[in-house]
Formats: structure tokens, C-alpha cells, sequence
């Protein structure tokens, strides 16, 4: 704050209050040099400043004073030290139950007949659409819905447990499995649909599939693995074949498998034997 006092045969400019209030105090009291008088504005704005210092003194003495009163009810031992919490904490922990262990809400949750007559009437829907039911979404995190949904649309009830396994395929069988069809249940496999896979191990799924009506890609890939996986032994490359894919580094796998001499060999290991050659053949150029 900055008071400026200004008059006849006075000029005054100074920042320290306790000056100007005095100087404006011996004016008011005694008058300018020789005892002039004092004009009126200049006694009204000393009343004024003397009336606002006042105040200010005033609210800082109440200030103070509330302050004391403060720090003398408040009890400092009252807050808790890091030293009290940690010790808090301990307790808690030693009071709780040996061998208890917290498991999140909506995991580790078993599966009720009730929750699996719901993922079955839901199975042709998509998964995110599935694990956001209300009651599934409640117990159920989407990984396990998905896996769930899994097991129902591949028919491997057998995973759920002998009991619910029966009790879920006779809810499918009956009509009160919604949207339930009979290709969900898995179909044991017959001694002639074996013998068909065992005397054609050469064959490719596709074909294997022409010759087993009724069965899926995926049932006949896993059938055929299962059956000839001991018997099916891999043919080495021939000097033609290993030389046509060589002459022809340029074209895809899938291009190379249509060529004459590599219709013996799938696109897989056409894709692996190239890759091989290149590296070969770049690390003879270094």
C-alpha cells in the first residue's frame, strides 16, 4: 500500500504505513508548518485510512486470537503417525483367518444347470453378445463364457462332468433347448468310418470329408490325427522336387503347390522347405 499525502507546502510519499498514519495523525492534531489549517478532503481521507488500519489491526487480533484458541483444544497426538498405521495394519492382517484367500466378484464361479440351459438357447450368438446376459455377466467373466460357449457349440460336453454332461445334452435333445440342433451333440464314430480314415491316411481332409457324410472338417482333421498319426510317415523331398521349388523362389506356396511335381506335398511344408532353400542359398552368397 502506498500513501501519498499532498497539500500546501506538503508532499508526502512513502510505503511504510506506521509513517504515514503518523504523519497524517501530527496533521490532524496540530495542523500544517505555522499551524495552518487543514482542508476538509485531507482530515476526511486521514479519517479514513486511520478507520481501515484500525480494522485491520482489529482482524488480525481476532485472527490471533481464534488461532490460539485452536491450537490449544487440538489434540496433536490425536493423528495417526505411519508408524501407528503400519501397526494397525498388522493387526488387521494377523486377525484375519489362516488360509482364507480373497477371490475377485464374477471368478471362480461354478456353473449352474440354469446358467448352462442359458449359454445353450444363446449359443449362435456372438460371444460379447452372450457374456453380457445379465445373470451370466454377473458370476461369469467373458474369458469363461467364451470357453463355455466353446464346449456347447463343439459338443465336448464331456468337459462339464458325467452328471452335467447328461443333463445338458438331454436339455439340448429335448424342445425346450432352444435353437438346439443335433450336430452340437457329438456323435460317437463307427468302426466303418474309422476303417475309411485308417485306408486312406494319404488323403487330404477335404476328400476324407466326401467320404464321411454327416461329420465336419474339424471332426475328421482330429479323427484322421488321432488314427494315423503313428502309421503316416513323411516322405523325403525327391532331387525334382527340391529343384522345382528352387527354379521358382519367386512364387507364393499356394502357387507352387499347383505345380505337377509338388501335388505330393501340402502348402505348409512347400512354404517351410522354401523358406529353408533361401536361407541356404543366401548364406553361400556371403
Amino acid at each position: 500500500m502506498k500513501i501519498i499525502i499532498k497539500c500546501k507546502g506538503l508532499s508526502v510519499c512513502t510505503k511504510d504505513l506506521g509513517m504515514g498514519l503518523s504523519i497524517l495523525n501530527r496533521i490532524a492534531s496540530h495542523g500544517l508548518m505555522n499551524y495552518s489549517a487543514v482542508p476538509n478532503s485531507l482530515l476526511k481521507k486521514a479519517t479514513i485510512m486511520l478507520r481501515d488500519a484500525r480494522d485491520r489491526v482489529a482482524m488480525e487480533n481476532i485472527a490471533k486470537s481464534l488461532i490460539n484458541k485452536v491450537q490449544s483444544n487440538f489434540d496433536v497426538s490425536a493423528i495417526p503417525t505411519p508408524d501407528m498405521l503400519c501397526k494397525k495394519h498388522a493387526r488387521l492382517a494377523a486377525e484375519k483367518k489362516p488360509g482364507r484367500k480373497s477371490i475377485k466378484k464374477g471368478t471362480h464361479s461354478r456353473w449352474t444347470l440354469e446358467e448352462d440351459k442359458i449359454v445353450c438357447d444363446k449359443q449362435h450368438l456372438p460371444t460379447r453378445v452372450v457374456a453380457r446376459d445379465y445373470i451370466l455377466s454377473g458370476r461369469h467373466t467373458k474369458n469363461a463364457v467364451s470357453t463355455r460357449l466353446c464346449i456347447v457349440r463343439t459338443g465336448a460336453l464331456e468337459r462339464m462332468g458325467k452328471t452335467r454332461a447328461k443333463e445338458v445334452s438331454d436339455y439340448l435333445r429335448s424342445e425346450a433347448g432352444i435353437f438346439a440342433s443335433k450336430s452340437v451333440i457329438k456323435k460317437s464314430w463307427t468302426a466303418k468310418e474309422d476303417k475309411i480314415i485308417r485306408n486312406n491316411p494319404g488323403l487330404s481332409t477335404n476328400d476324407l470329408v466326401k467320404m464321411l457324410p454327416g461329420r465336419s472338417s474339424s471332426e475328421v482333421w482330429t479323427r484322421d490325427r488321432d488314427l494315423n498319426s503313428k502309421s503316416r510317415k513323411k516322405t523325403p523331398w525327391s532331387s525334382k522336387e527340391l529343384l522345382a521349388i528352387e527354379l521358382n523362389l519367386d512364387m507364393k506356396p499356394k502357387q507352387l503347390a499347383k505345380l505337377s511335381k509338388l501335388k505330393d506335398k501340402s502348402v505348409g511344408q512347400i512354404s517351410q522347405k522354401k523358406y529353408a532353400i533361401r536361407a541356404a542359398l543366401s548364406g553361400k552368397e556371403d
